[in-house]
């Protein structure tokens, strides 16, 4: 077996081990919206996907504030916790959930772009359900 092999195989499975030390089941939201005759777009009830196990994983503020606008980048929305899943995990950006306790609602607000043994996504708290 070659190493890069055994580096993912001991990826995933310390990916799916870190999940289930503290594993949340996610009923996602996604956002919806479909054309109208006129060739505009209006939202639709949101799609109720399959629950998923994912990890979350709260991140300080000090460190993902990005919600001051910075030159390279433009405002970038506040970061407050990481959702980590398997690499196949179905989630993308603007997709969301109520929080276990029901005290608010995470929304994705980035999707890592590197692929390998999970799936990393940005959440963002808000005490009412986004309008997506």
């Amino acid at each position: 077996m070659i190493t890069n092999e055994v580096e993912r195989k001991v990826g995933l499975r310390n990916t799916l081990e870190f999940i289930k030390a503290n594993e949340t089941k996610v009923l996602l939201l996604r956002p919806d919206t479909k054309l109208t005759e006129a060739g505009g777009v209006v939202r639709t009830e949101p799609s109720l996907l399959p629950a998923q196990s994912f990890r979350i994983v709260p991140m300080s503020g000090l460190v993902w504030d990005r919600s001051r606008t910075t030159p390279d980048e433009g405002r970038i929305d506040d970061v407050t916790e990481q959702l980590i899943g398997m690499p196949d995990a179905d989630v993308l950006k603007n997709d969301y959930f109520e929080a276990e306790d029901q005290t608010g609602w995470y929304q994705v607000t980035h999707i890592s772009p590197v692929q390998g043994y999970r799936k990393e996504a940005r959440l963002r708290f808000s005490t009412s359900e986004p309008k997506a």
